[in-house]
């Protein structure tokens, strides 16, 4: 029976020119899809109708548990919040690297909008959202293979 990926995990993500891998602060993870009608559809005078048309744009969302050190996420971040960098998402590599099924493009990448803790004792935690940059702005999708 052919392997199946329904789970998150174990798997990588990275980020960066020089990859740099953040899955040790990754809890939960997501790629979204985002779709924007750019023309309404019209009837000309003669007849003829011109299609509605629409553009996706993907992104990327991760709930993290942040390391705090000068290797981490957040201060990778910090020196480079704003920037369009590579990136990379396999969400399952059990099946072996080469197998595994990823989205990869590159992003926009943001500080978290807050990152703290509820109380003390808890990890330091943060969400991120970053879109994909280009033209169109889609990630790459790699399906697994057996």
């Amino acid at each position: 029976m052919p392997a199946t990926v329904t789970a998150l995990g174990p798997g990588v993500v990275t980020v960066g020119t020089s990859p740099l891998d953040f899955s040790c602060e990754v809890v939960g993870a997501s790629i979204t899809h985002e779709y924007e009608e750019t023309n309404e559809r019209r009837v000309r005078l003669c007849g003829d109708a011109v299609e509605a048309s629409e553009e996706r744009t993907d992104g990327f969302t991760a709930s993290l548990e942040n390391d705090l050190m000068a290797a981490g996420l957040y201060a990778f971040l910090q020196s480079n919040d704003l920037t369009v960098q590579d990136f990379e998402f396999t969400p399952n590599s059990s099946v072996g690297a080469t197998n595994a099924a990823k989205w990869a493009g590159t992003v926009v990448v943001k500080l978290p909008s807050s990152i703290g803790a509820d109380e003390f004792g808890s990890p330091i935690a943060s969400d991120i959202e970053w879109k994909a940059s280009g033209a169109p702005a889609t990630f790459t999708f790699t399906p697994g293979s057996d």
